[in-house]
């Protein structure tokens, strides 16, 4: 437990790290790179994978794209991207931005959505059908061949109940 006297504050860790940093000349380094990191977030995920903030210098941040195209149609936006990073670290660092074409080396952040599955693999197949189709690739000698040749009569037969209803083949 820890004992405190009464006339002494708890402050948190920030507010105390704050003035050490600013001391140190750190505080705009820190505000640098944190430019760099808010760059995804200003522009969203859709330009995200194609666009990547890649150094902060002297109040111009450097921005690779993955094409002229991309580069030209960034460019249109340019002013707003400058108002929302400054806005968001809270102090205008950025008073140009420079797009160079480059290798972008874009990694999504991971999800964990399952990849959607097409509605028709929901239907499930009679007995018969089964039949029927293990019949129709009996004939055939390569095993890999045969159970290729199988999923997709499956798979057909599938859609075929999907889009027609009973009135599938």
């Amino acid at each position: 437990m820890r004992f405190r006297r009464q006339n002494e504050a708890l402050i948190r860790i920030g507010e105390a790290i704050q003035p050490c940093l600013k001391i140190l000349g750190l505080e705009t380094k820190l505000k640098e790179a944190k430019l760099l990191q808010l760059w995804e977030e200003v522009v969203g995920p859709q330009v995200a994978p194609y666009a990547q903030a890649d150094e902060y210098k002297g109040g111009t941040l450097f921005v690779k794209v993955a094409n002229p195209i991309w580069l030209q149609q960034l460019s249109f936006f340019t002013e707003t991207f400058i108002s929302k990073l400054n806005d968001r670290i809270g102090e205008p660092l950025v008073e140009k931005i420079f797009f160079r074409c480059g290798r972008v080396d874009y990694q999504p952040p991971p999800t964990e959505e399952e990849p959607l599955s097409p509605p028709f693999l929901q239907e499930s197949l009679t007995p018969e059908e089964t039949r029927e189709i293990e019949g129709q690739v009996r004939m055939i000698r390569d095993r890999e061949l045969q159970a290729l040749l199988q999923r997709l009569l499956v798979k057909a037969r599938l859609y075929e109940k999907y889009r027609y209803g009973d009135k599938a083949l």
